[in-house]
């Protein structure tokens, strides 16, 4: 019986590295403790056939099998002789090791089997490949399913964006349309409200003036005090918008406290008389009686507080109480109270007595009308004075509001809580600088309000006094009558006074000329000021009109007798004391609104200091043109660029003389522009020196003499 065959089979490189013992029956090529993998074959021959064998390999290389050669292997110490069977297999060298001699078949066994292991090998590679194809197809499929959902997604999410940005554009829109339905709603209610107060407050000033008891005086100053603490109700809706932007600036002045109490007392008396209520005031005497802050504001609080507890009061009484809570000398902590003996009010209302609108809700409160806004924008008063509010009550065990603020003790002395409007000696005075033959055209629709200005001109001394009811009448009179001074209402049926304007500023532009035209309007929206410009008018005033707003108005822009007479005018005989006529405080606190700090006043410090820089070249030019005969037609350009930086620093009585000498230029007068250098360069300097006094600031180079 033959025994079973044995043989070693192995691959190799041409160099003779193994690369895999594919079987090993003899046990040639083991080794104690690791493979042979990776070692040369040579190694394990005898030396004496290396060579031999590696010729037989080169051969084996150009197709020549290796076919029985006897080779000594290395084994256990010695050596013993194989037969070597080999050929190329692909790129490697296979080799069959016997014991004795092998026939072709074996070795063509031995590729097939090792052909075999290939083709197993490359088919369990393809195999695998074709599942790791499928895995990465199956991952790609999913992947793109998850691709195509995200983009759904963000199909839907364009969807959702678009349809959200059509809705946001539609809610700006309605927002934006609500914010001008506001806007227009305060202008038409300012316009409605301030018309009627025109006629109360102008009348009350008329009447003032008149001759009147000690009696008849008190109640007319009660009429004004209170018609005008209800304009500054409406100065304080028009400007919600402040408010609520956090834009709201508090006022800096001096005023007597005791006063400015008696005065809220005055004005809340009548109104606790009939509901048989006693008024009461204890002011600690250490309390500074002259302080510093908003008297305005400071009024407005206690008026408030005041008369919510007179309200809720019936046969009761009500105290303002003032205590020292700390003087540091310089400044002093005082706490106000508002104590009642009314209806009170319970812990939960009390928690929100303060929020914007909130009423308190029973029989008693439903009796009075409130918008619920008093107690919201005194809580925001006090806290933009740095001080801190509360409220401490019961039902039926009355009330008392407290606020704390720390106010700065002044040495001047604030002006009078309810002054004295007897007399206007000092715009009558005024006024006879004035041509008072000077026909004035009153463009003005409604009645009272006509009837109103038309005595307040008379009481100023003016008697030629035209009316028109209409822009169109105006724009008719001015054309047929000629008047030396309009003052024109900007709302007014068939031609606004705005439209008026503009076609007298047209036909004069034609024809020469330029008469002064002042807007008298119950219109002061933000942005007012800078229409009437715009349309020509050269400033404009505010309804209710007071006596002394008219004459100042007046006495800025009508020309005086003696300047036209003699090419001069009084007004170098002004001094500090006259710096409102100087000066439109108004158009300065429109670039800085007061109260000012310390980087206002650098700001309007450094404004100053460029329009001198300015002005002073502007001087010396138009100097020079005057001189010269204005041969070659500059004055009226000058005097124009100078008129206008005048204006933006509220300079406006100088802005008139270069107005002046603008229209006297225009008119090729130059010998009368040339009259007016003189009062010019006085109305300069006293101008100038007013700004600087107003600013206070000592640091500001002076005027050259």
């Amino acid at each position: 019986m033959e025994r079973e065959e044995c043989i070693t089979s192995l691959l190799c490189t041409v160099s003779g590295t193994i690369i895999k013992i594919k079987r090993d029956d003899f046990g040639l090529f083991e080794r104690t403790g690791g493979s042979l993998i990776g070692t040369s074959m040579f190694a394990m021959m005898d030396e004496s056939d290396v060579s031999a064998f590696s010729g037989l390999v080169e051969r084996a290389q150009n197709g020549q099998p290796i076919l029985n050669r006897r080779v000594g292997f290395k084994r256990a110490g010695s050596s013993e002789l194989f037969y070597v069977d080999g050929g190329m297999l692909d790129e490697q060298l296979l080799l069959l090791v016997s014991d004795r001699a092998m026939d072709s078949s074996c070795f063509v066994r031995e590729v097939l089997r090792a052909s075999n292991e290939q083709f197993k090998a490359l088919r369990e590679t393809n195999e695998k490949l074709g599942r790791e194809m499928a895995r990465k197809l199956e991952q790609e499929m999913k992947a793109l399913d998850e691709f195509s959902a995200m983009n759904n997604e963000r199909v839907s999410l364009q969807r959702e964006l678009a349809k959200a940005n059509i809705e946001l554009k539609a809610a700006k829109e309605k927002a934006e349309s609500a914010d001008r339905s506001k806007s227009l709603f305060l202008a038409t209610m300012s316009h409605e409200i301030r018309t009627p107060m025109n006629g109360i407050i102008a009348t009350a000033e008329l009447l003032a003036d008149s001759r009147l008891d000690d009696e008849q005086h008190k109640s007319v100053s009660l009429i004004m005090d209170s018609g005008n603490l209800l304009l500054n109700i409406i100065n304080d809706i028009l400007d919600l918008s402040k408010i609520e932007a956090g834009q709201m600036k508090l006022d800096q002045a001096p005023f007597e406290l005791p006063e400015l109490v008696e005065n809220v007392v005055k004005l809340l008396g009548s109104r606790a008389e009939e509901q048989r209520n006693e008024m009461k005031v204890v002011i600690d005497p250490k309390v500074a009686s002259r302080l510093m802050g908003d008297p305005n504001r400071m009024r407005q609080i206690l008026i408030n507080l005041t008369g919510n507890a007179v309200k809720f009061t019936y046969e009761g009484q009500v105290e303002i109480r003032v205590s020292l809570l700390e003087d540091s000398g310089v400044r002093q902590r005082l706490r106000f109270e508002v104590k009642d003996t009314g209806i009170g009010i319970s812990k939960e209302n009390a928690e929100r007595l303060f929020q914007p609108f909130y009423q308190i809700a029973n029989s008693f409160s439903a009796k009075f009308s409130s918008t619920g806004l008093g107690l919201s924008i005194t809580k925001q008063l006090v806290e933009m004075m740095g001080g801190t509010i509360g409220v401490h009550s019961s039902p039926n065990a009355g009330s008392t509001f407290w606020f704390e603020i720390e106010l700065e003790k002044s040495e001047s002395r604030g002006p009078q809580a309810a002054p004295n409007r007897q007399g206007n000696g000092r715009a009558l005075r005024r006024m006879e600088d004035k041509d008072l033959d000077t026909l004035i055209l009153l463009a003005e629709d409604n009645v009272i309000n006509q009837h109103i200005t038309t005595l307040q001109l008379k009481k100023l001394g003016f008697e030629r006094v035209l009316i028109a009811g209409d822009g169109e009448e105006a724009v008719r009179m001015w054309r047929e009558r000629r008047p030396g001074f309009i003052l024109m209402d900007n709302k007014m049926p068939v031609l606004d006074g705005f439209e008026a304007s503009r076609r007298i500023r047209e036909a004069e532009q034609a024809e020469g000329g330029h008469v002064p035209i002042i807007s008298i309007t119950a219109n002061a929206m933000q942005g007012d000021r800078e229409r009437c410009l715009e349309a020509g008018m050269d400033d404009y005033i505010t309804k209710p009109v007071h006596l002394e707003m008219l004459q100042a108005v007046l006495a800025r822009f009508l020309p005086d007798v003696r300047a036209e007479e003699e090419g001069e005018s009084l007004t170098d005989d002004l001094d500090l004391s006259d710096a409102e006529i100087l000066l439109n405080r108004k158009t300065i606190d429109d670039i800085a609104p007061p109260p000012w700090d310390e980087e206002d006043r650098d700001m309007l410090g450094s404004l100053f200091e460029m329009y001198l820089t300015d002005t002073e070249a502007k001087l010396d030019e138009l100097r020079t043109v005057l001189a010269q005969g204005d041969q070659g037609g500059d004055l009226e350009q000058i005097a124009h660029n100078m008129k206008s930086a005048s204006i933006s620093v509220g300079m406006v009585e100088l802005a008139r003389i270069l107005s002046e000498i603008e229209r006297l230029a225009r008119e090729d007068n130059v010998e009368a522009a040339r009259s007016r250098w003189g009062r010019l360069e006085r109305v300069y300097r006293q101008s100038c020196q007013a700004f600087r006094e107003l600013i206070g600031s000592e640091s500001m180079k002076m005027i050259s003499q």
